[in-house]
């Protein structure tokens, strides 16, 4: 019992390290290169490293949690994580003064991008398991097709 438990645990500990890695690699990555080449400042706070780590750290854990919770598809687990990575990257630029509320036309003009995105990444999964699925057709009607003969 023991060792089922252990291995549910590893398993959990694993998935999350890997949302998290996922967000947190995003997050910096863009961070730093808004940083740099928006405001042209190379100097990365060390405060908001801590700040954006730990944050990342609680939302991988809980999306982890609500993957687990709900066993919904890949999909929804790509666009989930693709909203929540967005919602993150608007936040901490507000908090550090990337942009107010009053550059609302900047603002909407990036959600807009940002809903693009997300549109092309449903696109993309969507037409790969369309590919998927008539590959599947294919080889089922092929295998009908030999046993009639």
């Amino acid at each position: 019992m023991k060792s089922n438990r252990l291995k549910h645990f590893i398993q959990f500990v694993a998935t999350s390290a890997v949302i998290f890695s996922i967000l947190f690699a995003v997050t910096i990555g863009v961070y730093i290169i808004v940083q740099s080449f928006v405001f042209k400042q190379k100097i990365m706070q060390f405060s908001d490293l801590i700040l954006s780590t730990g944050v990342l750290l609680c939302v991988s854990v809980g999306l982890n949690f609500f993957y687990r919770i709900n066993r919904i598809t890949i999909f929804f687990q790509v666009l989930c994580t693709y909203l929540v990575l967005i919602v993150f990257m608007y936040f901490m630029g507000f908090l550090l003064g990337w942009f107010s509320f009053n550059n609302l036309d900047f603002l909407l003009t990036c959600l807009l991008i940002h809903f693009l995105g997300g549109f092309l990444v449903t696109l993309g999964i969507v037409l790969k398991r369309n590919f998927e699925f008539s590959n599947l057709n294919r080889r089922l009607s092929e295998f009908k097709g030999r046993g009639k003969k």
